[in-house]
């Protein structure tokens, strides 16, 4: 039984959440396609390509061992830090961050990208003072996020019945369910994978980031 004393935890995913990334994410993908003399490819590939770990989304378009990830690493974060706009943040987040708060939740940005990187954008945009705490990676390569959601589940929440996640992404799914949170998860397809992919999760599915607040602060009493 859910205990009401308990305060009521967010996973916030970042790219293609939080972030509103998802066309500097393919151009820089393109980019370099184009620099190794190959055909771009449309944004319906490329949420058909994303997986976890990244590597296997590169194995659709690269042989790994001609095209290292150490060299798609770096010519990705290059091409994004210098494209990704500084108002990067999806449509009406702020408002939604704002009620969360208003509703004392506390909120976390969980992401496999680098912690830096996110502390940077989030204090630019004004949003930072929203989180409680920021789970990422300390290096530039993205690996498991349900570590960190775990170990922080474990030290930091009480009642498993009053944390949520919300992301744009199958993998976002994932995590919350091997949280035993797939039931609280939500997921908004305007990032990273299409909306038939999120459906086929079991997680919530909603269009916009408007309703967020409504289902998650029911949950606060």
């Amino acid at each position: 039984m859910s205990d009401a004393n308990s305060p009521v935890t967010v996973f916030w995913d970042w790219n293609g959440t939080l972030c509103d990334d998802l066309s500097v994410s393919l151009d820089a993908v393109n980019e370099l396609l184009k620099l190794k003399e190959r055909p771009p490819i449309t944004v319906e590939q490329y949420y058909s390509y994303v997986d976890t770990p990244i590597s296997k989304f590169y194995e659709h378009l690269f042989d790994l061992n001609e095209v290292t990830m150490e060299e798609i690493s770096l010519h990705y974060r290059t091409y994004y830090g210098s494209h990704l706009p500084e108002e990067c943040l999806m449509p009406g987040i702020r408002t939604v961050l704002e009620k969360l708060r208003s509703g004392r939740v506390r909120q976390v940005i969980l992401s496999s990208a680098h912690r830096d990187s996110i502390e940077f954008r989030a204090r630019n945009t004004g949003i930072l003072d929203f989180f409680d705490d920021i789970l990422a990676a300390d290096d530039w390569y993205a690996f498991s996020k349900e570590e960190r959601a775990r170990r922080y589940i474990r030290e930091r929440c009480d009642d498993p019945e009053r944390i949520w996640f919300i992301g744009d992404a199958v993998h976002d799914a994932e995590v919350a369910d091997a949280c035993g949170c797939l039931e609280r998860c939500i997921l908004v397809p305007l990032g990273h994978q299409s909306r038939e992919d999120l459906v086929r999760t079991g997680a919530i599915v909603c269009d916009g980031f408007d309703v967020v607040p409504g289902l998650i602060i029911s949950t606060c009493s």
